[in-house]
This record gives C-alpha cells, structure tokens and sequence, in this order.
C-alpha cells in the first residue's frame, strides 16, 4: 500500500526543500523525511485507520497538514481453525485434521495453500490440501497441533490456535473386562424384571384377604366358651339329662370363618356339644 502527500509549492519558491510526514489515527508512522510517499509491506488489518500528512519547509519551519484520508485493508481470509476427528483418538484408529478458512467476498478465487505441525515440527509442507490424514496412530503422535495458511503469493500467512491431542491406549483385555461386566448388569437388570413381573402376577392370581374383611367377625364370634360341671354320684345311679354335667363349647377360627365366606356359606360358630359323666 503507498501514500503520497501532494503539494505545489508558490511560482518564486520553486526551489525550496519540503519533508513530509505521515500519521495513522493522529499517530506518526513515519517521521519527516524529502520522500511524499510512505508505503506498506504486506498490509494488515491491523494498517487500516485515517491517516494524514504534514509538509514543512526547511526555511520557516512552515507546517501545514492534509485532510484525513480513510484506509480499509481488506482480510485476505479469515483466521484458520484446526479440527480434529474423531474427537477422541485412540490407538491404532486412523485420525483426520482439517485446516479450515473463509475467503473474503472479491478474492474468491485466491489460491492457498496450508501446512500441519506437531509440536512445532512441520508434518505436511505446504501443498493445496487442506487435510492431513494419519493412519494408526500411535501413542508418539499425542501432541500439539497447528495449521497454517499462506496465499499463493506467500506474502499472507496465518496460523491456528494450538490443539492438544492425546492418543488413548486401550488393551484387548480392557475392552473385553468392559463387554462382559456391561453383559453381566444387563443380565442382573432382566432378571430382577422377571422376577417383579412374576411377583406381580403371583400376587394378582391369589388375592390376600383385606383388614376390613377380617374385621368383620365381632370379637365375641373369636373366642371359645368350654363350661363343664362335674358332680359326684353313686355307682348305681344313672345320671338324669340335665344341664348341670353337658359341655358347650364353641370354636371359631378365622381360617374357617374365611373359608366359608368365600363359599357362601353362613358364619355360624361351631357348636360342640358333648355330655360328660364322672363317677368316683
């Protein structure tokens, strides 16, 4: 990029000396010199801004300064980004980095070229690939990575962010260990399934009595009444049928009682009646 600062100098001062010099934003980039021009290697973005320039004469020390004028440099292409896949490498996999960029709008058609390190050491010289592919890998190939990116004219270079790559080791004995305990949990979670579905249905099958039911049956049909009177009488003498040597005993149980429920059936106490002499 070139800048020229242009003045005429008055019909009787033809023969005077003029310096110029130039400024960016109001700051000088190139102090007062007899050359017009100031010029740009390689321009940046980093060179865009306003810039001015100031004429003075050597006599009177005369200054006058130009009107700014505004300067855009254009990106060539953006910065690269370097990705890796897979994202997680392990050993003896095949891995892949892509060296990405985006052309400005008007320079489309530029040609670049890019180039991969490792650690600081170029691993692909500059060529019009953008892709580096490494085929099983090894756990020597764990390291930092970056890419860059030159125009053709090589006047233009940019390079990536660093990306740390660890190449993971993974043993047949691990990977084996890791399929058969995730084998084994699947087993235990299908057989605590079955086991619930037939505990379930089990249940479903013989239903179990409620509180409310046995609840139902008062207290007094619970318990056993047994009376007995015994009374002492000659050898000879037959005992009349009366009320004073007849046992009543009444016994109910709750399995019975819930037996004849289920039948139907009326839940009469049990009455046993039996009649007992005693002779001494």
């Amino acid at each position: 990029m070139t800048l020229t600062c242009d003045t005429n100098l008055s019909e009787h001062r033809q023969t005077t000396q003029l310096q110029y010099a130039f400024y960016r934003d109001g700051r000088e980039v190139r102090g007062f010199n007899s050359s017009n021009k100031y010029e740009v290697w390689f321009a940046q973005q980093k060179d865009s801004g306003n810039y001015t320039c100031e004429v003075k004469n050597t006599v009177n020390t005369t200054i006058k300064t130009s009107d700014g004028y505004n300067v855009w440099v254009e990106e060539l292409f953006s910065p690269p980004v370097l990705k890796v896949s897979p994202e997680l490498v392990n050993e003896g996999e095949n891995m892949t980095l892509t060296c990405d960029t985006n052309l400005s709008e008007h320079r489309q058609t530029t040609e670049l070229q890019y180039a991969f390190y490792r650690d600081g050491e170029i691993i692909q010289g500059f060529n019009s690939s953008h892709i580096y592919e490494a085929k099983f890998i090894k756990e020597e190939n764990s390291g930092t990575y970056t890419c860059e990116i030159q125009a053709s004219n090589s006047r233009v270079k940019k390079r990536s962010k660093e990306v740390q790559i660890e190449v993971s080791y993974h043993s047949s004995l691990t990977i084996i260990l890791s399929v058969s305990l995730g084998l084994l949990l699947l087993i235990v979670i299908i057989s605590i399934f079955v086991y619930v579905y037939i505990q379930r249905r089990s249940s479903n099958n013989n239903p179990q009595p409620t509180a409310d039911a046995e609840n139902e049956y008062s207290a007094a049909d619970q318990i056993t009444y047994t009376e007995l009177a015994m009374t002492s009488r000659p050898k000879n003498h037959v005992p009349e049928n009366n009320g004073s040597n007849i046992v009543y005993a009444v016994v109910n149980s709750n399995a019975k009682l819930q037996a004849k429920a289920s039948q139907g059936m009326s839940d009469t106490p049990t009455d046993i009646y039996q009649n007992i002499g005693s002779h001494r």
